[in-house]
């Protein structure tokens, strides 16, 4: 498989049919390995653990970071995650 690089800070346009656009990535840990049991097995594992999140709106470069041991969420980013006029990429 491909090493495929994302750029996470490059300005996205707003695909159709949406108002706005949101761009995530997660961090997490578990006791499986994600390169020898593929990403099924690894993302219902009981032991798999999203430990942190970090997001951006589309059209800006200012990365958000929720770091998910602090506790509080950021309510920014659960409005966007409901709303169904954002597109998350």
């Amino acid at each position: 498989m491909p090493n495929v690089m994302f750029d996470f800070h490059r300005q996205l346009p707003v695909p159709p049919n949406f108002t706005s656009a949101i761009v995530i990535d997660l961090e997490s840990r578990s006791e499986l390995d994600l390169t020898k049991v593929g990403v099924a097995k690894y993302a219902t594992s009981p032991s798999t653990q999203i430990t942190m999140v970090s997001w951006r709106w589309a059209h800006e470069t200012e990365t958000r970071i929720w770091d998910m041991s602090s506790g509080s969420r950021p309510w920014e980013l659960v409005w966007a995650l409901r709303d169904p006029e954002v597109c998350l990429l």
